[in-house]
């Protein structure tokens, strides 16, 4: 069997349905717990998953995924310091299922190219994350970010 076969052998939708109904509610759990603590911080969630699992090209493609912003005006521009937490159940057999975590640090004017972009990221296991906080790692990345931005004021 080549290699190309052996990508294209996928698991059962069943079972990635399943495995990712599983992740979904325990990130849910964790966001939940954490929503006080983005709320004070004044982070503001949006929702981004796709837990119906459709795809037009036909691979099931289940994702959990929130963005998470704190935005402060800056003269004329916007500083926005955002990060995005996505967990793609994978749909190949043995195919790692992490959770990444991204950071996004931008200046920008509304409607034009950002004149400052930086950003980083990570990947974690559902266990790593659970251990270390969704908020305080949330709360963590945007402070990190807002750091980076404050570097080319």
């Amino acid at each position: 069997m080549d290699g190309f076969a052996l990508y294209m052998s996928f698991r059962p939708e069943n079972e990635i349905r399943s495995s990712f109904a599983q992740a979904a509610q325990t990130l849910d759990l964790m966001l939940e717990k954490a929503g006080p603590q983005l709320e004070v911080n004044q982070i503001l969630v949006h929702d981004e998953s796709n837990r119906s699992g459709f795809d037009k090209s036909g691979v099931p493609y289940y994702l959990w995924g929130y963005r998470f912003e704190k935005r402060m005006p800056y003269g004329s521009e916007i500083m926005l310091a955002s990060v995005r937490l996505k967990y793609l159940e994978p749909p190949i057999p043995q195919e790692a299922s992490n959770v990444r975590a991204r950071w996004t640090a931008e200046i920008f004017q509304t409607g034009k190219e950002s004149r400052v972009k930086e950003s980083g990221e990570q990947n974690m296991s559902l266990e790593q994350l659970n251990a270390a906080d969704l908020g305080t790692l949330i709360c963590s990345l945007i402070v990190h970010a807002q750091t980076v931005l404050h570097a080319h004021i």
